[in-house]
């Protein structure tokens, strides 16, 4: 059996075994359509809205903007 047999034998039971693809991906952080916001007094202040981020292991980041902007509410 050649290597590329083996894997993908080993492919064909990791789709058996845990019921999904073996090319999956997988995240280290993923949002989905977030939102949140703040409600001072009467005024309602949108923090953030329907924001979707997908961080892969290994990633670097780095979240930018103004004042006011979201950053630590994201």
């Amino acid at each position: 059996m050649s290597e590329r047999d083996e894997t993908l034998d080993i492919e064909e039971d990791l789709v058996e075994a845990e019921g999904t693809t073996a090319d999956r991906v997988e995240f280290a952080v993923r949002l989905v359509d977030v939102s949140r916001v703040y409600t001072v007094g009467t005024r309602k202040i949108n923090a953030v809205i329907n924001v979707s981020l997908d961080i892969r292991p290994g990633d670097y980041v780095v979240v930018r903007g103004d004042s006011g902007s979201g950053k630590t509410t994201l």
